[in-house]
């Protein structure tokens, strides 16, 4: 049995009514089953737990409303239903607002040709591994028959479909058929679309965990799903999804108060800075991370780690605040730009990063640091782990950034994860995850070039200096 079939009623476990019923009870051979995106991101990943919700009563009323489901039967025949797609109450009508909706929105006329043969049955697919994982929490299915039936539907919806593209585009554009029908629409369809974003981006590494499809790459349905959301709904979940001139800019979060008042004569600077710097940070390192699913890599066990620094509150305010206290000793240093990182081993920079240069900051021996200011073009930014699994980070073949404990709790692994295993085994886990931030790291100075060509009207290479 493969718990990882819970993962195709994600834009259901993801989505944001659905975690209250994540509550409680552990199924003998049902792993790996998907929380909501806070709970990942807060770290407890992907747990080995199905919904056992305080009132299961409230679970059974909204069975029998939606499915008029009202025990182990009712069940399996309703799971057929959605199989054979008889969900669709009025096959004219829904076929003539599939036609209306393809023919009407150019995003949705290819996420139609990406869903392919299987057209809007994702969305029905999907409800099935929901409706189960609600009957069995229900009461309504006991514990073998929940596993036989997830079990079938899985093996059978993972041979429907070529892979997460095409299954995702299915769920998307049955959503939106059905939420132009008077079909069965469980929520709402911008918080399904939403869901769905969310899956594309910030959580697609979570179904690399599935072995029955290839490793997923979900930007091109996630490009097409956000075109079909406001703006302001694209950027909360997934800015990455936005166009550069909208993603750009700066952050929805206010420049935090508590570095203000560290910074002292400076705040006011600190203001001004601010934007640019939280905005550059975002556009170039920190979302390109989150999106590649490596964010983690970057982010210390207990979130205040000095290996890179930041001048947002990411991964933690107090890390934010000593990005800004830093960032006001080296305001009267010989640098020219926006800071908008500082990548430190222990507790000595080693790299400041502004939108004008790379500076290489060497301590030797016996003398004062050394500082070698390069050009975006000639640096070269690598990661490399370590036999215990810290991250290093390199310009141009020099350690200058080392997270000792990554947050491996935000991949739902424990902290000690290389005590127990092999060098080489250690090794094999990492590398999926470093082919990813080395993605993001060789592509840094290019997204800089680009921030400061699009955004020169804003400040331009402006000096954060006092």
């Amino acid at each position: 049995m493969k718990s990882e079939y819970m993962l195709l009623c994600a834009p259901y476990r993801f989505a944001s009514s659905y975690p209250g019923l994540t509550r409680g009870r552990r199924v003998l051979g049902v792993d790996d089953a998907a929380l909501s995106p806070a709970q990942a991101r807060a770290g407890d990943g992907l747990l080995s737990v199905v919904p056992a919700p305080p009132d299961p009563s409230a679970v059974r009323r909204c069975l029998k409303e939606n499915f008029n489901v009202v025990d182990a039967d009712s069940t399996r025949s309703a799971v057929d239903d959605l199989a054979a797609g008889r969900y669709r109450v009025n096959p004219q009508s829904f076929q003539t607002v599939l036609s209306a909706i393809v023919e009407q929105s150019e995003a949705a006329g290819d996420i139609a040709r990406i869903a392919g043969d299987r057209g809007p049955q994702g969305f029905d697919d999907c409800r099935i591994v929901d409706l189960l994982a609600r009957a069995y929490a229900g009461g309504l299915l006991d514990e073998a028959a929940f596993v036989q039936a997830l079990s079938g539907q899985g093996e059978r919806i993972a041979a429907s479909y070529s892979g997460w593209e095409q299954y995702h585009a299915s769920c998307a554009l049955g959503e939106m058929v059905h939420a132009g029908t008077a079909g069965w629409l469980v929520g709402r369809r911008e918080d399904f679309l939403t869901a769905i974003l969310e899956c594309c981006f910030p959580l697609a590494q979570a179904f690399d965990r599935a072995s029955y499809w290839p490793k997923a790459d979900l930007r091109e349905v996630g490009r097409l799903v956000s075109a079909l959301l406001p703006p302001s709904t694209v950027g909360a979940v997934a800015p990455a999804a936005l166009p550069a001139s909208q993603s750009a800019g700066p952050p929805a979060h206010e420049y935090p108060q508590p570095a203000a008042e560290l910074l002292g004569e400076r705040a006011s600077l600190g203001r001004t800075v601010y934007p640019r710097a939280a905005a550059l940070a975002e556009y170039a390192l920190w979302g390109p991370a989150r999106q590649a699913g490596v964010d983690w890599m970057l982010t210390g066990w207990d979130r205040e780690d000095l290996g890179v620094l930041l001048p947002m509150p990411v991964p933690s305010p107090q890390a934010g605040r000593m990005f800004w206290i830093e960032w006001s000793k080296d305001s009267k240093g010989p640098y020219e730009g926006v800071q908008f990182a500082r990548l430190s081993t222990s507790v000595r920079c080693r790299a400041l990063l502004t939108d004008a240069w790379v500076y290489d900051r060497e301590k030797k021996p016996f003398r004062k640091t050394v500082i070698t200011p390069i050009p975006w073009e000639r640096a070269a930014f690598t990661a490399e782990t370590t036999p215990l699994g810290s991250i290093k980070i390199l310009l141009n073949g020099r350690k200058v950034g080392l997270i000792p404990e990554p947050a491996y709790d935000m991949i739902g692994e424990p902290r000690d994860r290389f005590l127990s295993v092999s060098p080489k085994e250690g090794e094999a886990f990492l590398a999926p995850y470093l082919e990813r931030l080395n993605g993001v790291l060789a592509e840094l100075g290019t997204r800089v070039r680009r921030f400061s060509e699009e955004h020169s009207e804003d400040g331009g290479r402006r000096d954060g200096r006092a």
